[in-house]
């Protein structure tokens, strides 16, 4: 096995961590001691350098024997040889357990700095007159190397189409360059995985289309779609709900819920519908930054133990969390002026990713409401959307 054959996809390792796989043995490698050894560890399941097949594991080796190769760690020497030339600073490249920055996620950047990123492998090296990588490189980096899957060929972990060439990441983060129609697009998003190459049709059938065919003929009609697309996308959406819009809808920036017993709350923007899972979940959403917000109404008979509780043992038993624990307790003052009991649920997901939750449970009537927000980040930022919650139809007036 050659560095080529990581570079390109074609390790021959059985990781079973692509979209073709559903990301099955994503996590593997995350819950072993050593992640590199893991992957290398791997049964082969073809002879390397002969077919390819996309793995996020492969990266993790790459960023290893750039470590190595270089003598700095692989974040200081893309701020040092990349980053820093491109007046990139305000970027985050997360690392494993083990110190190493991980090879196939993590790297965290504004759209407008992963274009420049974009902008500079378009001039071939070149950014603002200064050169950042000798031509060759950029040449070498996105020159098909073999046949691959989601697009029509594979470079040095670039995906490589006839008229242009992608970087390109899970959930709809995109970075496309376009040569010769001295073009750059970066897209970024939570997509579903049925959703996962909605980028590459709005690239090609719009954006590609209307600048490489120019303002006449079909590139007209192409950018008037285009245009179309956008003023689409700036519309206010409309309402949604889940089952009935009295049980729970989204307006907006705020959940209601207009039955027995009523409530609402604030919620981010962008959010996203989820499905609801089990009887009692009336709300389930998930936002571009991966925080996840759940709101249940339980019968009070119907509950048995604490809501907390029962959401620690979903958590163990479906939610791979089985470490989730109560970290601290407490009270919120709601926008109604109740004062609710709150607790901050602590746990990792998959074995990895360290998560918190806010989880408010108040006393309604006849009726159990509980609301569970999820995060990777601080609570403090998730606090003010459970501080919004309200009960009965007007949240001006307490009940």
């Amino acid at each position: 096995m050659t560095i080529e054959d990581l570079l390109t996809m074609r390790a021959g390792l059985a990781s079973r961590d692509s979209p073709s796989h559903r990301w099955e043995g994503f996590f593997e490698p995350k819950r072993s001691a050593d992640w590199v050894a893991h992957v290398l560890d791997l049964p082969m399941v073809d002879i390397p350098g002969s077919s390819f097949q996309y793995s996020n594991g492969v990266s993790h080796p790459l960023s290893a024997i750039l470590a190595q190769a270089t003598g700095r760690a692989p974040d200081t020497f893309a701020r040092e040889a990349l980053f820093d030339p491109l007046g990139i600073g305000d970027c985050k490249w997360e690392k494993n357990p083990q110190g190493l920055n991980i090879g196939c996620e993590g790297l965290w950047m504004r759209p407008r700095d992963l274009a420049k990123v974009g902008e500079m492998m378009r001039a071939e090296g070149i950014w603002q007159g200064t050169r950042v990588l000798f031509k060759e490189v950029v040449r070498a980096l996105v020159a098909p190397r073999c046949k691959a899957t989601l697009f029509d060929s594979f470079g040095y972990h670039w995906w490589v189409e006839p008229n242009y060439y992608v970087g390109a990441g899970n959930f709809g983060q995109f970075l496309f360059v376009a040569p010769q129609a001295e073009l750059v697009a970066v897209f970024t998003g939570l997509l579903d995985f049925d959703d996962f190459l909605l980028p590459k049709t709005l690239f090609q059938q719009y954006i590609l289309a209307a600048d490489t065919l120019r303002p006449h003929g079909d590139g007209a009609r192409a950018m008037r779609a285009l245009q179309a697309l956008v003023a689409r996308a700036a519309r206010p959406k409309p309402d949604f709900y889940w089952t009935a819009p009295e049980a729970g809808k989204i307006c907006g920036d705020q959940f209601t819920r207009t039955i027995e017993p009523a409530f609402g709350l604030r919620i981010p923007q962008h959010a996203r519908p989820m499905p609801l899972v089990g009887a009692h979940e009336v709300m389930s959403l998930k936002t571009t930054r991966g925080v996840v917000l759940q709101a249940s109404v339980a019968p009070r008979e119907t509950v048995g133990t604490s809501p907390v509780d029962v959401l620690i043992r979903h958590l163990g038993n479906q939610g791979g969390a089985p470490d989730a624990h109560v970290e601290a307790r407490g009270e919120l003052l709601l926008a109604d002026e109740r004062v609710v009991q709150t607790c901050t649920l602590a746990y990792t997901w998959q074995g990895t990713i360290p998560i918190q939750a806010l989880v408010v449970v108040a006393d309604v009537g006849r009726h159990v409401v509980s609301l569970a927000i999820h995060t990777a980040g601080p609570i403090a930022v998730v606090e003010p959307f459970a501080a919004s919650l309200w009960f009965g139809n007007d949240p001006s007036t307490p009940v």
